[in-house]
């Protein structure tokens, strides 16, 4: 038999503030002895899980049970660092003109085997936040959740922000049906699948290019409204 590998957080009964977390979390539970709800997410979603709480997630203290997962893994404890079969868990990306297709593999809910999702994110999502991120001082670590407050702020997305002006990280998780993940999260993925900047897993990016090459030039979508308008003239 094969089996997913699970982590769990203990976690506030956060499904109101991370709306994002329920779709990654199927399963959670309260532990009265820390007082907390345990969410429990499978490993390939950890970075997803990461952006949306914009804390780092480490297992510095998990060393013995690492070591028994290789070793119910005879290929990887043959093997270690070896290629992903197939490419599975890894992303794939195709450039068009307006878009960016980013391809990932997801687990079939109903046969259990790997299949191939493609994502479709605007390509001024991806330019948006090269925009910012060439503004930052090269090879220095910035915080994702700095990233996705200046987008925000560039795109126009008041209605994340606090009375007072501040940034609220939950109510961007919340943007979307997909939280943020077509503003910032895929975004980022494609910039650093063009080499212009690196991604850390503990939530952080750095540019380490000067320049973003694009296959196809960005050509801005013309807005529905002045599509109608003109015909209508």
């Amino acid at each position: 038999m094969e089996g997913d590998i699970l982590f769990q957080l203990d976690l506030g009964y956060l499904t109101t503030q991370y709306p994002s977390l329920n779709n990654l979390s199927p399963h959670k539970y309260y532990n009265k002895d820390v007082g907390k709800f345990v969410w429990v997410f499978n490993l390939k979603d950890i970075e997803k899980v990461i952006e949306i709480l914009g804390k780092p997630i480490t297992f510095e203290h998990q060393e013995i049970n690492i070591s028994k997962l290789i070793g119910l893994c005879p290929p990887l404890k043959e093997k270690i660092g070896v290629d992903r079969w197939k490419g599975k868990g890894e992303y794939r990306f195709v450039e068009e003109t307006n878009i960016f297709l980013v391809g990932e593999w997801q687990k079939n809910p109903t046969t259990g085997k790997p299949e191939q999702a493609w994502i479709s994110i605007p390509k001024e999502n991806v330019v948006v936040n090269w925009e910012i991120i060439k503004n930052y001082q090269k090879g220095v670590w910035i915080k994702i959740r700095t990233q996705a407050e200046h987008v925000c702020r560039r795109l126009g997305f008041d209605g994340v922000f606090r009375d007072s002006g501040t940034f609220d990280w939950s109510k961007f998780t919340g943007l979307h049906r997909k939280g943020h993940l077509p503003y910032v999260y895929y975004p980022v993925k494609v910039l650093a699948h063009l080499g212009v900047i690196e991604y850390s897993k503990m939530g952080k990016l750095r540019r380490i290019k000067d320049h973003l090459e694009l296959q196809h030039e960005f050509t801005k979508p013309i807005p529905m409204e002045d599509i109608i308008k003109k015909k209508e003239e």
